[in-house]
């Protein structure tokens, strides 16, 4: 094939390359380059041309999946606890007005929050270690209510019921003190059950691929189990 129709071929299957200052573009070259390459058309040339159009293809889709696959919407943000009523029976993440009016970055966020459909998120303790991972859009199991983010966040922020094992020394009060050594070591887990708004601190959420979010959630609570309130390891 000669210079010419190894460009237009190019051209053919990538519909953003339409000129040669795109294909040089494309190619990480100068459009003086194009030129020249035109004018020595070789075997050694066109070989050079076909590696760097694999090697591009393969970096461009490599970013391509990177931004569809996640994309995170904030991270570590911190919690501003506020009731959602007047009973203070549930609790928000955080309220969106401030002396009356709408804070623009809160409002901004919550109306994400709202409309990501298909996400993972992680609460996190006042040091930054994670203690829940939840997702919404896991094919089948998205309900009416928690069918986005913003909604599935808040379910879990105030649903009861999470333990967590707890290590403690379950001494006598009524018993004259003496000090383990004394009396022997008694430490032992007990679980007890708390709420993420009563110990979350800061959260991270992500928008994800479609269909993607219970394989993402899935590979979080693997990596931190023994950190975590989850009670159920998903399956990938």
């Amino acid at each position: 094939m000669e210079l010419r129709g190894f460009f237009d071929e190019i051209k053919k299957k990538k519909a953003d390359i339409k000129t040669d200052a795109d294909l040089a573009k494309y190619l990480g070259a100068s459009p003086v380059n194009i030129v020249q390459w035109r004018k020595t058309a070789s075997a050694k040339i066109l070989y050079n041309i076909f590696e760097r159009f694999e090697l591009a293809t393969r970096e461009k889709t490599k970013k391509e999946l990177r931004s569809e696959l996640i994309h995170p919407i904030v991270e570590f943000f911190p919690i501003a606890k506020v009731p959602a009523n007047e009973k203070e029976e549930k609790s928000l993440l955080f309220e969106t007005k401030r002396n009356g009016r709408d804070t623009p970055f809160l409002a901004g966020l919550k109306a994400k929050l709202r409309e990501t459909s298909s996400g993972v998120y992680v609460f996190f303790n006042s040091s930054g270690l994670p203690l829940y991972v939840g997702q919404v859009g896991r094919p089948g199991k998205a309900s009416q209510h928690t069918n986005n983010l913003w909604n599935e966040m808040t379910d879990a922020f105030n649903r009861q019921g999470l333990n967590r094992n707890i290590y403690g020394d379950p001494v006598n009060l009524d018993e004259e003190f003496r000090t383990v050594r004394e009396r022997g070591r008694k430490v032992a887990p007990h679980k007890i059950k708390r709420r993420l708004c009563d110990v979350a601190f800061s959260f991270s959420a992500y928008e994800i691929a479609p269909g993607m979010a219970g394989t993402v959630e899935a590979l979080l609570v693997r990596v931190a189990a023994n950190m975590l309130f989850n009670n159920r390891m998903e399956n990938f």
